[in-house]
Formats: C-alpha cells, sequence, structure tokens
C-alpha cells in the first residue's frame, strides 16, 4: 500500500516542490493491445535516469535509473490498463546497502493528431487529451524484491480508445513525476511578505533601471532569503553602502517578479516567455535555486512552435539537462512542422557542432 503523503496536486503545479518528469510516447497503441492480448503481457519503456537529488541540475553516478512498465490488457485485471515504475539497482545503491524512496505520480494522454495537423504550428502538446486514469500520489520504498510499484487499475482501457474503438490509430503519452522530497527543498517554508514589497515605509534600498522604473526594497529581507544578496549587502561591494542600486543589462519586468518571488514565494501566472527566458536568467546568475527551478518547470511547458529554439539554446548556454531535453523532444514530436523554418535556420547557423549532433539524433531518435 502506498504511504501516506501531503502533497497535492496543485502544490506540484504551484512550483512548491521540485519535480522530474518523463514523457513516454508510446506510437500505436492499438498495434500493441492487439498483439498483447493475454494478460500479464509487459511494454516497456527504455531505461532512463533521475538525479539523486530532484530538482539540482546535476547528474552523476548516484542518479537512479528507472523503466516504466505497460501492461496493455492488464496485470490480473481485465479491461485496464496497469502501470508500474520499475526500479533498477545501481553500483551506488549496492556499495551503501540502500534501498530507494520515490514519490511519484502518474498521468496518461491520448494524443489526438490527424493527418491534417501535418503543417500544423500547434506541436504536440497541444494535441494530448488528457484520460481519466488512477494518479494517486505514491510514497513508496522500493527493495530489490519488490522492484515494481504502480497502479493494476491504472485505466480502463475503454477510456484509452476514441468510442471505444480498439481498431483506430492511437498514440498515448505516459508521464512519469518523480517528486522530491521537502528535505531537498532549497528554502525553508517562509511567510509572505507581499504587504512589505514595493512598500517604501519599509524599504531602503532603490533598484533603478534605464527604462526609468524603479523597485524598492529592504536589504534585511533580500539577505535573508538570498544568499546572493546577503554577500552583496554585507561585503566590500558599493552596493553595501548605496541607497540607489542601478541595474544595467537587466529586463525590468524579471527583476521585479525575482524581487517579489523573494518577499513571497510566488511566482505570477501570466508571466510571457521573454519574461520567463530573462527570469530565469536572473535566477541562475544569482544562484536562486528554488526560483530557477519553477521558471525551468513553467519555460519546460510553454515551448512551442515559435519558442523552441529559443528554449533549446538556453539549455545548451546554461546546461540545463531539463530545458535541452524538453526542447530536444520537441523537436523529435514535431519535426514536419519546424523542418522548414526559419528558426531551424537560425539554430543551424550556431556553429556549435555538439549542439548540432544532438539535434539531429534528438530527430531520428528522440531523447
Amino acid at each position: 500500500m502506498p504511504q501516506q503523503t501531503d502533497i497535492t496536486k496543485q502544490n506540484i503545479d504551484s512550483g512548491k516542490y521540485h519535480t522530474f518528469v518523463y514523457n513516454w510516447i508510446i506510437k500505436d497503441f492499438q498495434e500493441i493491445y492487439k498483439h498483447m492480448s493475454f494478460e500479464n503481457n509487459c511494454h516497456l519503456s527504455e531505461k532512463f535516469f533521475s538525479p539523486e537529488k530532484i530538482g539540482s541540475k546535476n547528474s552523476g553516478s548516484q542518479d537512479h535509473s528507472w523503466r516504466l512498465s505497460l501492461y496493455p490488457n492488464g496485470d490480473n485485471e481485465p479491461g485496464y490498463m496497469s502501470l508500474y515504475l520499475c526500479y533498477f539497482k545501481t553500483d551506488h545503491d549496492s556499495r551503501n546497502g540502500e534501498m530507494r524512496k520515490a514519490t511519484f505520480t502518474f498521468e496518461l494522454f491520448r494524443i489526438n493528431k490527424n493527418d491534417n495537423s501535418k503543417n500544423s504550428s500547434n506541436g504536440i502538446a497541444r494535441h494530448l487529451h488528457p484520460l481519466p486514469s488512477k494518479c494517486d500520489i505514491r510514497s513508496e520504498i522500493f527493495d530489490p524484491d519488490g522492484y515494481e510499484i504502480g497502479e493494476r487499475k491504472f485505466c480502463s482501457i475503454n477510456h484509452v480508445f476514441l468510442n471505444s474503438n480498439r481498431s483506430l490509430k492511437t498514440d498515448l503519452l505516459v508521464r512519469l513525476i518523480l517528486i522530491g522530497d521537502r528535505k531537498d527543498f532549497d528554502t525553508l517554508e517562509i511567510p509572505s511578505l507581499e504587504q512589505y514589497f514595493d512598500n517604501e515605509n519599509f524599504s531602503d534600498i532603490t533598484f533603478s533601471f534605464n527604462c526609468g522604473s524603479q523597485v524598492r526594497a529592504s536589504r534585511l529581507i533580500l539577505a535573508s532569503r538570498s544568499s546572493y544578496f546577503y554577500k552583496v549587502f554585507s561585503g566590500d561591494w558599493k552596493e553595501s553602502k548605496s541607497s540607489i542600486i542601478q541595474i544595467s543589462g537587466a529586463n525590468y519586468e524579471s527583476f521585479r517578479a525575482m524581487i517579489y518571488f523573494l518577499y513571497t514565494a510566488k511566482l505570477d501566472e501570466d508571466l510571457n516567455f521573454n519574461i520567463l527566458k530573462h527570469l530565469y536568467l536572473e535566477a541562475d546568475m544569482r544562484d536562486i535555486t528554488q526560483l530557477r527551478n519553477i521558471v525551468e518547470s513553467r519555460l519546460s511547458k510553454t515551448i512551442n512552435i515559435d519558442n523552441w529554439h529559443l528554449v533549446l539554446i538556453l539549455g545548451w548556454e546554461t546546461r540545463n539537462n531539463t530545458l535541452s531535453r524538453a526542447s530536444l523532444q520537441y523537436v523529435h514530436n514535431n519535426w514536419v512542422d519546424i523542418e522548414d523554418s526559419e528558426n531551424l535556420k537560425i539554430l543551424m547557423r550556431c556553429g556549435n557542432i555538439k549542439w548540432l549532433e544532438e539535434l539531429i539524433l534528438a530527430k531520428c531518435f528522440g531523447v
């Protein structure tokens, strides 16, 4: 039985928890279902890896190894699709005698992309139709003797096929979301100080921008919630003594959103792509990890025909595997839509051979 957890889908979507997302696209599921007509026949994803600490940008020898296991005709559950998360024991696990703990949930989508969508600029994400499935958030301990854990009654097979037509071409996307523990959070739960944000009565410093806009803040609040600002205001930097700091080369809206986040631990929902991109760079440069991870998640979800190349370049330039992998997966899924686009031509002129090799591999094989 899954352990009780107070994590909710709303908390995950808000960015309160670090997440690692793995998307598994299953093409022509109707053929797999037909040829695996008996119960207990299993369809496996490729092996994939997640960081030891969910939310970490770095990969290494302690990364966790997984695979998804799907039973089209159910695992002793006729009429249902079963889905499990499979654990692979690593050398690190063996050396330390550790059993692996994971908090996770699944999502299932039908890809409603027809032949007329070849020239569409919408991309695969806009064709996803969520299917009713058992998506409880589970917190489990995996061990070598019981390495598959998941949902036997994940989804009724009648929900999988459009109009229950089991011969109709059906492409699916299975999504695994691994959720970081509270102890891995980069900041503690902190009370919101929204009423003090940009309030001159409680501010002792002003950030001034070339556009003429200003943001007022408290040194104490910024230093207490960011190691970067602590160093700025407690060291020998000229900013530690000045009441007005001129900000050059920074986007005002993004900088303001960053300061707002430090006060409130919140991010406005209506920030556009350009602001999110600059906000990611601000958070990355100033090592505000929780903000960077939230923006990273937002950017990954906004990838489309107009910005996929910008997200990909951002991921490459900042060595962010989550952004680059999400963009490369978009390339693989939507190659017909982008192969003659100006954005692809821009990317091909970048001159970085390693990047171009990754692009071609993703186009052919996915990520």
